[in-house]
């Protein structure tokens, strides 16, 4: 599960995601919040140093250094934790670095939250509070896929919520029809149109070259959620992993109807660069899937 939003007060703003843990909640909060030392052992292609500056690994208030690569430019930044054990919560708050060249303020904050329930996952909630030199300046998405490993988006939907779903459910066939312009074909591989767990094959364009892709889809009806899994393809020539998340969120009170977009997707090398022209493409299917039945 991937759950995203962007939000605004005054001058701050901020960036959300949610990510689910297989592993011990209480092992992930300790390595985040006093064990950063070993961050680099986990996540060696992208962190490759953490040192105390003042303090110590364990106190909160101390300041740490850390060396890292994002977009293939190795980075440092100086951070002051501040670590919250009873909500398990943990603030990484820039004082220097690369990262303070681009944005006038950023802070990263982790909460790892325990199942509710057995049959539940473990959740991570990261938060990236960021403030723009200026405000025709890029959000920092780049720095939560760095965190999180995934690129996310909220479009606003003005059709009918159930009708997208649907089509991005169990009317693939009509894809095509929708979003002429990226999409040229989707067939059924195994199973059927309607069925979770089947596998379709889709041709499609981008950046001019036409490429295809064999996926699984997973349908979530009481989430209205819908997974795409690469299973073959171009795509997997460039990332090692790859999924695409949908999730159909009806308007509440006087609200918009949304579409959640999640890619989850895992580098070959990190100085690989981001899937943005995939995650772009997605995220035109889906105004596209909008627009035609607005018209339709």
């Amino acid at each position: 599960m991937a759950l995203s939003s962007s939000t605004t007060t005054g001058n701050l703003k901020t960036l959300e995601a949610v990510v689910e843990i297989k592993s011990s909640a209480d092992k992930v909060y300790s390595l985040i919040s006093i064990e950063h030392h070993n961050v680099p052992k986990a996540s060696s292609d992208k962190v490759h140093d953490v040192a105390v500056h003042e303090g110590d690994w364990e106190t909160t208030g101390s300041i740490k250094l850390w060396k890292y690569t994002i977009d293939g430019t190795v980075e440092t930044l100086k951070e002051k934790v501040e670590i919250d054990e009873a909500n398990k919560r943990v603030s990484l708050t820039a004082l220097e670095g690369h990262v303070l060249n681009k944005y006038r303020s950023i802070k990263i904050i982790y909460q790892v939250i325990p199942k509710s329930n057995e049959g539940a996952d473990h959740l991570v909630k990261v938060t990236l509070e960021y403030e723009k030199l200026n405000e025709s300046d890029q959000p920092p998405n780049n720095y939560l896929s760095f965190c999180v490993n995934r690129l996310e988006a909220v479009v606003e939907i003005k059709s009918s919520a159930d009708k997208v779903y649907s089509l991005i459910s169990r009317e693939h066939h009509n894809v095509p029809k929708a979003s002429s312009d990226n999409i040229h074909d989707v067939a059924v591989h195994e199973g059927d149109w309607e069925t979770s767990g089947s596998i379709k094959l889709w041709k499609y364009t981008i950046d001019g070259t036409v490429e295809s892709f064999k996926e699984k889809v997973e349908i979530d009806d009481a989430n209205k959620k819908v997974s795409l899994t690469a299973l073959d393809g171009h795509v997997l020539e460039k990332y090692k992993s790859y999924k695409i998340i949908f999730q159909v969120i009806p308007k509440s009170n006087q609200g918009a109807n949304v579409a959640k977009i999640t890619l989850e997707y895992e580098k070959h090398n990190e100085s690989d660069q981001l899937p943005n022209n995939y995650f772009n493409v997605v995220v035109n299917i889906i105004k596209d899937i909008d627009a035609h039945l607005i018209a339709s």
